[in-house]
């Protein structure tokens, strides 16, 4: 049972990511408009659940 808890905590950076994903194009948002202090590469690694950007740079 906590194999299957780890495993979804590893699919969490997916989820977020593709929902911000969709939210962003959902509004006809690039990533350079929403990057903010992020580089686009950060964000698009974000988005493909590569990894999670720190809260303070989010």
């Amino acid at each position: 049972m906590a194999e299957k808890n780890l495993n979804t905590l590893n699919n969490t950076p997916n989820i977020l990511g593709l929902m911000f994903k969709q939210l962003r194009l959902a509004k006809g948002l690039t990533q350079k408009e929403v990057a903010g202090e992020l580089s686009t590469t950060s964000l698009s690694h974000f988005e493909n659940g590569k990894c999670i950007p720190m809260l303070i740079t989010f």
